[in-house]
């Protein structure tokens, strides 16, 4: 005979695995995370279609990555091979890599930013972005002063030594991105900007807003996200 109340005990189970990953617990949430969990497997479901496919033509599935897989993988292959042609172009220079140089750039495009504002735009851990601006002031390349508005907050501003390093930089800097992209000639690079504003905008939301949420919450919260941009 069959369990009438099985479908009550899969969501009792489900209200448990919902129950580890959210400390406020809310029933209208629990539907957007029920929701989110089954986007999540029927994903699962269509990868693993994919991978049986390709299996049969001789590859095995665990080392299967379908096309928007590899692009992600593959961008994070191009940033170490950034850092890799920065170190090598900016030699000589007191800047040691590309995210001091993004640093410097952002403090002397828009001065008077307050120290959290340039960290959380990087998106990087708030002590390396506090290790990176201490660096800066003390190779005399950045000067910070007291906040007028809040004196709990400092505020930033490139010196002209700073201008000089920066200027030198955006020379090889342009060096770089010439030989890097040289192999890509024929593309449109303002297209391919566009589209990946769009994706740095996107996301960039989320995690301002979920740095410390769980894998299930950032899920759910991409996936409203997303239904609101279709909508």
């Amino acid at each position: 005979m069959t369990n009438k109340y099985g479908n009550i005990q899969q969501l009792i189970n489900l209200w448990n695995t919902y129950e580890q990953f959210h400390t406020n617990l809310d029933y209208i949430d629990f539907g957007k995370w029920l929701a989110s969990s089954h986007r999540l497997s029927e994903g699962s479901d269509r990868y693993s279609e994919k991978a049986k496919k390709s299996k049969g033509k001789g590859v095995d599935q665990e080392n299967y990555l379908d096309a928007r897989q590899q692009f992600f993988s593959i961008l994070s292959r191009l940033s170490r091979l950034q850092e890799f042609y920065t170190k090598k172009f900016f030699d000589g220079l007191p800047l040691n890599n590309l995210l001091e140089f993004n640093f410097l750039f952002l403090i002397n495009k828009k001065p008077l930013l307050r120290k959290k504002e340039i960290i959380d735009y990087h998106h990087v851990e708030y002590t390396t972005g506090i290790d990176i601006l201490k660096r800066l002031i003390k190779l005399q390349l950045i000067t910070e002063s007291m906040d007028p508005l809040d004196k709990r907050s400092k505020r930033l501003k490139i010196t002209n030594e700073g201008k000089k390093v920066l200027m030198e930089a955006l020379i090889r800097y342009n060096e770089i991105t010439q030989i890097f992209f040289e192999v890509l000639p024929s593309v449109d690079w303002d297209d391919c900007l566009k589209q990946l504003l769009i994706l740095e905008e996107f996301h960039s939301k989320i995690y301002q807003k979920n740095a410390s949420s769980t894998g299930y919450e950032i899920l759910s919260t991409l996936q409203t996200a997303v239904d609101e941009g279709k909508s």
